[in-house]
């Protein structure tokens, strides 16, 4: 019987499970989970909702429950909550909103507070929200926002958008990342979302404007675990391998999840979407903790040739109902074609500089680099200090068509410490530590490189010897011999692999590297800089080689119009196949009316492939010559997306 074993990586013990099994839960978890709803519609609202002073204001607008009766101050239910401004300081409940006397006080300002102890549990969270702001004052161009923080430090909190005016009975939907200063995630800690209306009415207003926010159907949402990292699939003769790494704790650390933690794993032909799909098959039963920082799933229960999609998701062990974001894979399995199945789209994200461990001058820019593969993937870089200060980020930073990245980097000028460095891309982390040094002189910046595109042949006989050549430049032209430049290869333009060994330099300061391409091969150079050159990655050149072909076989003699057997053999390996890619070119010695001879292309013979080993394929077909005379075959293989157009040596024979 075919199963599926889970192997947890440095554990002796296999955890097997037998497949496909019964869903645990109808299919993945694709929305985060809901960990608090408020409607409004209850009285008294269990969050603080006022009075509450804004620093210098000197008269308190009330933020409270409001009835739809009043103006429709509700989106559903019959209650909002609304901050109605007041001149009395007494608050009624009821929303009333009255005439603005000149004697308003016109700068006045309420908050509603809304402390989330339970996203303390939550990997990362939002809170989603509605709002009606039909009018506001001349001068309330800042009146409306929100900030969100850690609650035990509400000065460390981010001030999100300033809310733009609805039309009046419409509302808005707005949903806000719970993130503190400098855009650093609320995790492992209790959170504060706070409403601000700032009521900055002039004398000149009329009573009509500046009446304040409605809020409503407030709710918080997050994901318990963060995605697995790492997440790759591997296809062999009858098996699919997934590997991956244990989830982070929070998205703004590079600290391993601690909780206890379980994996839920399905499958599903490539492109299912994941939601409100029953395509989704489920590949674990039970659901124990594991405790692994690296698991193993291997499903022997796949098809030949096919695509797959599999999906992995953390969740609470046993029959716990938390859970975090998913990752998906794509994977083809072998078989059914000559086309080799497609390298797993997962991203890899590097550095290259600066290294791990490296000293850095605090009074210096530093640039800091790496690569990701596939090069169109975002990356994201944040930069924390050693006593757990938040200093960058998350950061986009600048990606190249080659999946180089780059960010300017200036460190603090005037102090000694540690730096942890991490990049993000999907579910693929990379972190260095740096120490920068106030006592450490000004490095070197490097200078700008490039590498000239790669000179070469862009064809050639299967496996046979291509030279390479190109040369490394600084942005002034001067050659730059002697670096440690890298030729990498790609079989489809994206990801990206590295020959063994350097590049050989000649005088003049060009280099070579010798490549025996047997199938369409993408080839560019790369330097990823050191203390004084900047990285560089040259344009992509492609090499498409000739396949392998031998001559067809074929009697020294043979009879007109009578039949044999030509068979020969070709590589790379092509899918058995009625009728292969090789035809039979046969060519008769004719004289002409000038009485010179010339060989000329009489028949075309089609043949079928037929598996000979892993690495070659037989072609054979049967031969009929009509006519008597010297002949001459040969095997022509027609061009295809792996190898370039080949015909074989000739084969001579007399048929009388």
């Amino acid at each position: 019987m075919k199963r599926i074993t889970l192997v947890a990586l440095a554990v002796v013990s296999l955890i097997v499970f037998s497949g496909p099994v019964r869903a645990f839960a109808d299919g993945p978890a694709t929305t985060p989970m809901t960990v608090l709803s408020e409607g409004f519609e209850s009285d008294p609202v269990q969050y603080s909702t006022g009075p509450s002073l804004l620093d210098g204001m000197s008269v308190v607008d009330y933020w409270a429950r409001v009835s739809s009766a009043m103006g429709g101050r509700a989106r559903t239910g019959s209650w909002g909550l609304w901050c109605d401004g007041t001149d009395s300081g007494a608050i009624t409940g009821n929303g009333v909103w009255s005439t603005v006397p000149l004697t308003y006080n016109p700068y006045s300002g309420g908050t509603a507070r809304f402390d989330l102890p339970q996203v303390a549990d939550l990997y990362s969270s939002s809170v989603d929200f509605w709002y009606n702001l039909p009018s506001r004052g001349t001068a309330d161009a800042l009146s409306f926002n929100v900030l969100t923080s850690p609650s035990a430090d509400l000065s460390d909190s981010r001030s999100h958008a300033v809310f733009a005016l609805t039309a009046s009975g419409s509302w808005t939907h707005s949903i806000i990342p719970i993130e503190g200063y400098l855009a650093k995630p609320v995790s492992g800690t209790s959170a504060t979302v706070r409403f601000n209306w700032v009521d900055n009415l002039l004398d000149t207003d009329p009573a009509s404007v500046g009446q304040g926010p409605t809020i409503d159907d407030v709710s918080v949402t997050g994901w318990r675990f963060g995605p697995v990292r790492n997440l790759t699939a591997v296809a062999t003769n009858g098996s699919v391998t997934l590997t991956w790494s244990k989830s982070l704790r929070s998205p703004a650390l590079a600290a391993v999840e601690e909780r206890p933690i379980s994996y839920r794993v399905w499958r599903a032909p490539a492109g299912t979407p994941i939601a409100g799909s029953a395509s989704w098959t489920p590949l674990t039963s039970t659901h124990p903790a594991n405790a692994s920082p690296t698991v193993q799933l291997s499903d022997t229960t796949t098809a030949v040739g096919t695509r797959y999609t599999y999906l992995v998701q953390p969740w609470e062990p046993d029959a716990g109902t938390g859970y975090g974001e998913a990752r998906t894979v794509d994977v083809t399995t072998p078989g059914g074609g000559s086309t080799p199945p497609p390298v797993p789209t997962t991203p890899a994200v590097s550095f290259t500089s600066p290294t791990n461990g490296a000293v850095i001058a605090a009074t210096t820019p530093i640039s800091v680099r790496g690569n990701v593969s596939p090069a169109a993937n975002a990356v994201t870089l944040t930069i924390t200090r050693s006593d757990g200060a938040w200093i960058l980020g998350p950061v986009a930073v600048t990606v190249d068509a080659m999946g180089a990245w780059s960010y300017a980097w200036q460190p603090p000028s005037s102090e000694t410490s540690g730096y942890t460095l991490r990049a993000a891309s999907g579910q693929s982390v990379s972190v260095v530590t740096v120490n920068v040094d106030s006592t450490v002189p000004p490095v070197v910046v490097p200078v700008a490189t490039s590498l000239s595109p790669l000179t070469g042949p862009s064809s050639g006989a299967y496996g046979a010897r291509v030279t390479l050549g190109g040369a490394l430049r600084s942005a002034s032209g001067a050659a730059l011999a002697g670096k440690p430049v890298t030729v990498q290869y790609s079989y489809d333009n994206v990801h990206w692999s590295t020959l063994s060994g350097g590049v050989s330099w000649s005088a003049s300061g060009g280099f070579a590297k010798y490549v025996y391409p047997t199938r369409r091969t993408y080839y560019r150079a790369h330097f990823a800089g050191d203390g004084t050159a900047g990285p560089s990655v040259s344009a992509v050149k492609a090499v498409l080689p000739r396949v392998s072909l031998s001559a067809p076989s074929a009697p020294a003699s043979a009879r007109r119009l009578r039949a044999f057997s030509s068979s020969g053999y070709l590589k790379p390996y092509h899918a058995a196949a009625a009728v292969s890619q090789v035809t039979i070119q046969c060519y008769r010695y004719e004289r002409q009316r000038n009485g010179r001879y010339k060989w000329i292309l009489r028949r075309n013979v089609a043949t079928r492939a037929l598996r000979y080993s892993s690495a070659t394929t037989k072609y054979a077909g049967s031969v009929r010559l009509p006519y008597a005379g010297r002949w001459a075959i040969r095997a022509y293989h027609r061009a295809d997306a792996l190898n370039a157009a080949t015909t074989s040596a000739f084969h001579y024979l007399t048929v009388k």
